[in-house]
């Protein structure tokens, strides 16, 4: 039985982050100084010790031998699991999602993401983003070629198409890296659409820091769609999601998605639910199932991960770029090649709010959604899915962001929007009263 562990009254020789537990009799020693992140799990009769000695530890001069550094440091990182009867000791860090198995000695740092066993304490497992399974090696030339392997294919490439926001990218990426920091199952990669701003800058000062982020400009501003294929073209993980400079993710919870792309690797989109808040995954097939779950969510990109060679299957992937909807032929382009999707019910991001730039709401949200839907008609939706589907879009975001923006006199373009709302609804019970609201909210434009 596992019981929390909680933050001393005095933080100056240890740090406990939250969610941390441990089984009976763990015994800690300090010299210096001893940090566990969040959500660190330790079985019974575990030993931690920051120096490599009980001599260390009581600070007793050993002749002959150096005394011990008043800088020795043991850092266990974000949901490390440590084994029964375990002895951790010395100034090193145990890499975030490790596991160290019952009985062992560890005396030297241990990598991320990789388990542990022996006395002294060597990998015997690598974690491989590629097939989400741990990777059995045997030697220690085994282990550094694994970990080798995986910078090159991590298992989530967060690609981030940007123009002009210096002050949302620094932000957006801070929110990324203060949960991820260096690790080579994530890469961040950025593609600036030859921004005039201080986007370069922004980028530099990441990139000097963290070396699982790679930075782009282009010569030429080559518009927004392509510039999203562009930088999704350059992930190299397992899963890629393509994120808005914009949308912030929410303390705590990208471990949350990882988790959820790890335990799904078979599902080619894994959607999150703005509006949830428990937390749960369920998993489905076919474009039906997807629709009624995702729903008009599924038009913010940032709210859904899709698998890289499901995504990379598909032709043309630029062939959409006028709709400023490309990712919804995309997932529902996927569904029709691996059926299986994942819903993480949990809103991730925090979005900064800027107004939409460079398209028509009308346009976009009502005939070029009710289009892209459409080319799917016969061949996982029917009509009448579509048309509930076009019912939900106008009631729940459509109309409501209308009355956002003229409300409080916000910049958007709604040029003919009447019209795009007569020709593709003018044919349910409730056209003529939502015209009469279209109207009046016109008038309040003017």
């Amino acid at each position: 039985m596992l019981a929390p562990l909680t933050q001393p009254e005095h933080e100056d020789r240890i740090r406990i982050g939250n969610g941390c537990r441990s089984g009976p009799g763990l015994v800690i020693s300090i010299s210096n100084r001893i940090e566990m992140e969040n959500d660190v799990e330790i079985g019974p009769y575990v030993s931690l010790c920051d120096a490599a000695s009980l001599d260390e530890v009581l600070r007793i001069p050993v002749p002959g031998k150096p005394a011990s550094s008043a800088q020795s440091l043991l850092r266990i990182g974000e949901r490390v699991r440590i084994g029964a009867r375990a002895t951790v000791a010395g100034s090193i860090h145990i890499g975030r999602w490790s596991v160290i198995q019952p009985g062992s000695v560890v005396v030297s740092d241990v990598p991320e993401a990789c388990r542990v066993a022996g006395n002294p304490a060597v990998v015997t497992a690598v974690y491989d983003p590629a097939t989400c399974s741990w990777e059995d090696v045997g030697t220690p030339q085994e282990a550094e070629a694994a970990l080798a392997r995986r910078k090159n294919q991590p298992l989530l490439s967060i690609c981030l198409p940007t123009y002009n926001r210096e002050g949302h990218l620094h932000a957006c990426l801070n929110s990324i890296f203060s949960q991820i920091g260096a690790t080579d199952l994530v890469e961040v990669i950025v593609s600036d659409n030859c921004s005039p701003d201080g986007t370069h800058e922004v980028a530099a000062r990441f990139m000097e820091q963290y070396p699982n982020m790679r930075y782009v400009r282009n010569s030429t501003n080559i518009g927004a769609d392509r510039n999203i294929v562009q930088v999704g073209e350059m992930a190299q993980g397992t899963f890629l999601k393509l994120h808005g400079d914009d949308d912030y993710f929410l303390p705590g919870t990208l471990r949350l998605l990882l988790s959820t792309l790890h335990n799904h690797p078979d599902c080619s989109l894994i959607h999150t639910h703005p509006a949830g808040t428990d937390g749960k995954v369920t998993t489905g097939e076919g474009m039906k199932a997807y629709l009624a779950a995702a729903s008009l969510h599924a038009i913010a990109m940032v709210q859904t991960s899709m698998r890289r060679r499901d995504w990379m299957s598909l032709e043309n992937r630029d062939h959409w770029a006028y709709t400023s909807l490309s990712q919804i032929y995309w997932q529902y382009g996927m569904l029709a090649r691996n059926p299986k999707f994942c819903i993480l019910n949990l809103n991730l991001y925090w979005y900064a709010g800027t107004s939409p730039e460079g398209y028509n709401i009308g346009m976009v949200g009502i005939r070029n959604y009710e289009e892209a839907l459409s080319q799917f008609e016969g061949g996982g939706l029917d009509r009448a899915d579509i048309d509930a589907e076009m019912s939900r879009q106008l009631l729940h975001s459509i109309l409501p962001i209308y009355r956002m923006f003229v409300q409080n006199r916000m910049d958007a373009d709604f040029t003919d929007f009447e019209a795009y709302y007569t020709a593709c609804y003018n044919h349910q019970p409730y056209y003529e009263q939502v015209l009469q609201e279209i109207r009046a909210l016109r008038a309040q434009e003017m």
